[in-house]
């Protein structure tokens, strides 16, 4: 009925434009101040009443759009006494929650996790031996990690944390960006699993045997020389060989689904942060602080080839 009225010279009925409320409009404006940097992470968000005259709304306006903020985990709020509202600059760990959050609403597994990583982990060794600036980024890491590894050998638990540092170290000085963030969120989602094996039940997977600590050592090897020598093809194969075999850890091959909740359980965020700044003497960033030493020395080189990745379960 209505092609045909359109078609007799009738008027096609107006799309109504949805203005977004004042309260969006300063959540959005303030978003973009803790984004650009213009409010710093950590920092207390400016006086309420500072707030109110800046952008002219009435309270029930600014405190929706700081309840906005708050469940996107751009602020914390500070009720009573005290009041305010703290800055919080956006986190991978945050991507990684909130992905961990979709892959259990759709009863993904954790072998799905794993194979993914499994197969990004090549392309993040050829990345990494791509990089001009590899010598001073990236090799002195891995060859630290590498070092701490093979000093662990008799020590299961501790080779285990080692050897996947190593995997997340390529990831992080891959120096592409968006390749971090997306397979990093994975690699979270998978540490956290991992870790809570090994916490509830002291299992460590394929480390337990030395037989296979030995293997994962040279396989590391192998890796880190193709990256020395600057070969992303050799970088890649060896990191697909070191894969080749079927994944054979205590959490695969059960149909486990995703759990997210155990991405922000105290005890597993605290095994992490210990792990980190103890798994090489003491030496070892953690995570963020990684993430951002690899930006800056990306930044120091102008290199911002398109590089990424993040490391599987060994």
């Amino acid at each position: 009925m209505f092609r045909n009225m359109y078609a007799q010279g009738g008027k096609a009925p107006r799309s109504q434009v949805r203005r977004p409320r004042v309260a969006q409009v300063v959540a959005s404006a303030l978003r973009d101040q803790i984004l650009t940097g213009t409010l710093r992470d950590g920092g207390a968000l400016p006086k309420q009443e500072d707030l109110l005259e800046e952008f002219n709304v009435s309270l029930p306006s600014l405190r929706e759009a700081l309840s906005i903020l708050e469940t996107e985990g751009l602020l914390t709020v500070q009720r009573g006494n005290v009041g305010g509202a703290i800055v919080h600059a956006p986190t991978p760990e945050q991507t990684a929650y909130t992905a961990a959050l979709v892959l259990q609403s759709r009863r993904v597994t954790v072998d799905d996790v794993v194979l993914a990583l499994r197969r990004l982990d090549p392309l993040f060794a050829a990345f990494c031996a791509e990089r001009k600036d590899r010598r001073r980024t990236i090799v002195p890491v891995l060859t630290q990690t590498q070092e701490g590894t093979r000093a662990a050998l008799d020590d299961a638990e501790r080779f285990a944390r080692l050897a996947r540092l190593f995997h997340e170290q390529m990831v992080d000085h891959c120096g592409n960006e968006s390749l971090i963030l997306t397979a990093g969120a994975l690699d979270w989602i998978w540490g956290a699993h991992d870790d809570q094996l090994a916490i509830r039940t002291a299992q460590l997977g394929p480390a337990l045997e030395k037989k296979e600590r030995e293997v994962t050592l040279a396989a590391h090897q192998r890796i880190l020389d193709a990256i020395v020598s600057g070969d992303p093809r050799a970088a890649e194969t060896a990191s697909r060989e070191h894969y080749a075999p079927p994944a054979t850890h205590a959490l695969l091959g059960r149909g486990l689904i995703v759990h997210a909740g155990l991405l922000h359980e105290p005890a597993l965020l605290a095994r992490r942060g210990y792990d980190e700044r103890n798994a090489a003497g003491g030496l070892v960033e953690s995570s963020p602080a990684r993430r951002q030493r690899a930006r800056d020395a990306a930044a120091a080189d102008g290199n911002s080839s398109s590089n990424g990745g993040r490391r599987t379960g060994h």
